[in-house]
C-alpha cells in the first residue's frame, strides 16, 4: 500500500506547487510585458521618426479618438471602430497616410483573422500535396510572369473561399487583386468596365481567358 503523507508533508507539497504556479504566472506575464513593451517602443519610434507628418504625437492619443471613429470594413461591409482594425505598417514605409493619421487594414480584425487560419487552411493543404509554401527557385508571377524581386517577392497565393493553394504571385499583384475583390465576379466588372473603352470582342476576350 502506497505511504500516507502526514500533514507537513502535504502542505510542503501545496507550497511548492503553489511557488511553481507562482513562477510561471510571473514569467508568463515578464513575456507579454516584454511584447508589449516592444510594440509600444515601436510605435513611439514611429511616432517620432514621423514626427511632422503624424497629427497626434503619441499612439495613446491617436487611440484615444480612434475607439470613436468607424471605418468600413472592406470584406464584411461593416461600420465598425477605427481601433478594431489592425495596424498596417506596408513593410515599415507607409506608417502615416495623407490625412496624417496612423495606416491601418482595409479589413477588421475579424475578417483578417478568417483569412489567416484560411491561409493556414491552405498551407496543410498544399503540404499535403508535396506544395511548398515557398516558391521554388525559378518561378515566376502567375500573373505578370516576372520573377520575385527583393522588394516584391512571389509569395503563397489562395483562395480565400475555398482556402486551397492557386500558385505563386508576386506582392504587387496579389495586392491588387485583393483590392479589386479577390473573385471572379469583381474582376469581370472590371474587365467589362475596362473593354468599354478598349473594345477587344467577345472571341477575343474568350481566347485570352482560355487559351
Amino acid at each position: 500500500m502506497p505511504r500516507r503523507l502526514t500533514q507537513q508533508q502535504r502542505e510542503e507539497r501545496a507550497a511548492t506547487k503553489a511557488a511553481k504556479n507562482a513562477e510561471k504566472r510571473k514569467k508568463e506575464f515578464q513575456k507579454r510585458r516584454r511584447v508589449l513593451d516592444r510594440a509600444l517602443c515601436r510605435e513611439m519610434r514611429y511616432y517620432q521618426k514621423e514626427t511632422d507628418k503624424a497629427e497626434f504625437k503619441s499612439p495613446g492619443a491617436e487611440q484615444q479618438v480612434a475607439w470613436t471613429e468607424k471605418k468600413k470594413c472592406t470584406k464584411c461591409e461593416q461600420l465598425k471602430s477605427k481601433m478594431i482594425f489592425k495596424k498596417n505598417d506596408c513593410g515599415g514605409g507607409n506608417i502615416f497616410r495623407s490625412n496624417r493619421r496612423r495606416n491601418r487594414r482595409p479589413d477588421c480584425r475579424t475578417c483578417y483573422d478568417r483569412v489567416i487560419q484560411g491561409k493556414k487552411k491552405a498551407k496543410a493543404c498544399a503540404k499535403r500535396l508535396g506544395i511548398p509554401f515557398k516558391a521554388p527557385e525559378g518561378t515566376v508571377c502567375r500573373l505578370c510572369s516576372k520573377p520575385g524581386t527583393e522588394s516584391n517577392s512571389l509569395v503563397f497565393d489562395h483562395h480565400h473561399e475555398l482556402d486551397v493553394f492557386r500558385g505563386y504571385c508576386c506582392n504587387r499583384c496579389n495586392i491588387g487583386m485583393g483590392t479589386l475583390g479577390d473573385n471572379v465576379t469583381s474582376i469581370t466588372r472590371v474587365l467589362k468596365y475596362m473593354n468599354e473603352t478598349e473594345g477587344i470582342s467577345k472571341e477575343q476576350l474568350m481566347t485570352m481567358l482560355f487559351n
